[in-house]
């Protein structure tokens, strides 16, 4: 279980990297926090439309057992993190231009 935790953690990172990457490469200022935040609560929210009622509740689990689960929080956390150093990378690179 500690070693799932891990790989998808760090697979939580490379996409979120990716995916500021991409955002950040045609948006010339958006801020890091904002953006990392709207991508989580997206991605949340399709957790509750997709996720929960045709996996989780399935095998047994609950909209409950899902969102209080640790690993979600911490990939959220790690998430918005990406997104706003990317940001702030991406600020810092347009002020030296």
């Amino acid at each position: 279980m500690v070693l799932q935790a891990g790989v998808v953690t760090v697979l939580m990172g490379l996409y979120a990297a990716a995916g500021s990457f991409l955002y950040y490469r045609n948006v010339v200022e958006d801020h890091g926090l904002k953006v990392g935040i709207w991508a989580s609560g997206t991605a949340l929210l399709l957790d509750v439309l997709i996720t929960v009622p045709f996996f989780e509740i399935p095998n047994g689990g609950g909209y409950a057992q899902f969102f209080t689960a640790p690993l979600l929080w911490v990939l959220v956390i790690v998430n918005i993190a990406t997104f706003y150093l990317f940001g702030r990378r991406n600020a810092a690179a347009l002020k030296e231009r």
